[in-house]
Parts: C-alpha cells; sequence; structure tokens
C-alpha cells in the first residue's frame, strides 16, 4: 500500500504547492478558493472539446462538478487585480486513458494581460516547479536526466497550428489531427507527440483553430485561430492558456458561433458589460505535470486516491 513510488509522489506533490506559493507570492498574485460546483461549466460540449460536464443532484437541484473554475478567477481577479490563483480539484466525465482522468487536481490562474503575458507567466512558474523539485534532491533515484535537460532551456519554441500542418499537411498525416464535418482541425494526441519530435523540447502550441476552442477563448483578428496555446512536454500537453474576450457583445458573439446557450453565462455577460477587462488565464494538470516529472506513461500511475469513473474508491 505505501509503496517508495507513492512515498516520492506525495513527497513531489508537496513540493510543487509549495513552489506555486513562493512563485505567486513573489510576484504579488492572491491564492484564493472557489466553490465545485457551478451552472455555467467552463466546457460546454463543442467542437475539439476532450471535456464532458458532470452534473450531479445537489439539495434536489441539477448543477456541475466544475471541470474549472477559470470564470470564478475572472470574478475574482476584479477584486484583485494583480493575479489570482488556486490548487483544487476538478472534475471531467469523458474515459478515462493514459493521460486523462476524470478528477484531477489543477493549478490555475487568471492575471490582467494578454496572451504572451500568460504563456511566460507558465513558463516560469513550470521552472520554479522543477528547480525546486531538483534542489529538494526529489528526482536523485530515478532518471532525471530530462529535468536537468529542462533546466538548461532558456527559450520555449513556438509554433503556431499553421506552421504545424504546414510541416505536417493533414492530407498526408491524417492521424496527426481531428477532423470534423466542417473541414476543420484540431490536434491529435499522435500530433503532440509528433510536435515533441520535431521541436526536440519544451514547445508552446499557439493559435489554433478558433472553432475547436471553447468560446471564451478570443480570436486572433481577421483569422480562423484563436488566441490560446499549449504547453507540450514530451508529446503531452501539460498546460493550457488563452486570452479572454473583453466586452458582452464579444463573448455574446462567441457563445452564439459555438452553439452554447448564453442563458446559464448572463451573469459572465454582465461581468464583461459592466467590467470590461483584459484578462488571460491559464490551467495545468498537476497529475499531468508529475507523469512528465516521473517519465510515467500512464497518468493513472499517479494520483494518490484513485478516482477513476468505473472504480468504486477508498478513503
Amino acid at each position: 500500500m505505501f509503496s517508495e513510488r507513492k512515498v516520492l509522489i506525495n513527497k513531489i506533490i508537496g513540493k510543487t504547492i509549495e513552489s506555486c506559493y513562493e512563485y505567486f507570492t513573489n510576484i504579488n498574485y492572491l491564492a484564493t478558493i472557489t466553490p465545485i460546483t457551478t451552472n455555467s461549466v467552463s466546457s460546454p460540449m463543442g467542437k475539439g472539446s476532450d471535456s464532458l460536464p458532470v452534473q450531479i443532484n445537489l439539495f434536489d437541484q441539477d448543477t456541475y462538478l466544475a471541470d474549472s473554475m477559470q470564470f470564478n478567477l475572472e470574478y475574482l481577479l476584479r477584486l484583485y487585480s494583480p493575479g489570482v490563483w488556486y490548487v483544487m480539484p476538478s472534475f471531467r466525465g469523458e474515459d478515462p486513458d493514459e493521460t486523462h482522468l476524470n478528477q484531477f487536481i489543477h493549478i490555475e490562474s487568471e492575471l490582467v494581460g494578454d496572451l504572451a503575458k500568460v504563456m511566460e507567466v507558465v513558463e516560469q512558474l513550470v521552472k520554479k516547479i522543477v528547480n525546486s523539485i531538483l534542489a529538494a534532491n526529489l528526482c536523485d533515484q530515478i532518471n532525471n536526466k530530462h529535468l536537468k535537460d529542462f533546466q538548461k532551456i532558456t527559450k520555449f519554441e513556438i509554433v503556431t497550428f499553421q506552421e504545424f500542418e504546414k510541416n505536417f499537411p493533414f492530407k498526408k498525416y491524417p492521424h496527426l489531427f481531428k477532423s470534423f464535418s466542417d473541414g476543420s482541425l484540431a490536434m491529435s494526441r499522435e500530433g503532440e507527440i509528433q510536435l515533441s519530435k520535431f521541436v526536440g523540447g519544451p514547445c508552446w502550441l499557439t493559435n489554433p483553430e478558433y472553432s475547436t476552442v471553447p468560446f471564451y477563448q478570443a480570436k486572433l483578428p481577421g483569422t480562423k485561430y484563436a488566441l490560446s496555446a499549449d504547453l507540450i512536454l514530451d508529446g503531452c500537453e501539460i498546460a493550457g492558456c488563452g486570452q479572454r474576450w473583453v466586452s458582452d457583445k464579444e463573448t455574446l458573439s462567441a457563445l452564439l458561433e459555438h452553439n452554447v446557450q448564453p442563458k446559464p453565462y448572463q451573469w459572465y455577460l454582465n461581468l464583461k458589460r459592466d467590467y470590461p477587462l483584459q484578462t488571460s488565464g491559464f490551467g495545468i494538470g498537476l497529475e499531468r505535470l508529475l507523469a512528465w516529472v516521473l517519465q510515467e506513461k500512464d497518468i493513472r500511475n499517479i494520483p494518490l486516491f484513485s478516482r477513476l469513473k468505473s472504480d468504486v474508491s477508498y478513503p
């Protein structure tokens, strides 16, 4: 039950959370907590989504377990403008696999600024976590060459979705993409693996097709691409981030374009109308980050408390 591996994972979790507090305190971001239930999920089912909302009945009311509390962070950012963040659980309803869990720990933050700024925050946070893990000698007993190599990197490569498709055209490499009936494309798991091989190190995949991202991600003006980016480490998305719409009119248009009913998001539209602000945010899956740190191929081996959809788990 209490294997050396579990002991190590527990220590790395603690060091990661400690690193988050140190990093965000240093840049004057405020730690917060939010409810884990919501009636306006941040990933309503749509094209390109790999997230199913988890509906529950609580106190005789239908609601959802939050897949992300990003909207809460956008609200709280109006109360504290430098930046807000948390480490909390998130819930997803899709079938678990090597890179997906039904319940996982989310490191999320929202800040005032654009996509470039939030990408820089993610990079510095991941570097801080890796440096802290190595400084604590937590990975001395495993192969940590990838972590030491990561320490030496001063610049993450940036590849746009358009550039990737140019190098690996869909007609020749269809397995690297998810394709949709209207002709739009998103990157597949195989595509992420190919991108890592192509770049040979940490990489940002930026500007996916706008129709394949959630409605709240803003669009690169004059294009069909989104102002969002995923951090890819060794063939797996570790972090996702994006720039938000500023106005209520832009957000409403995005909701309609994505075929999402506006009613559950009326409060969000009111927030954009009454307190317009250029914000961006990110989410890091803690277990995915730890899987990369430990070079674990199956994320289901990372949680100390398994909560897979098919399992009855204790405690």
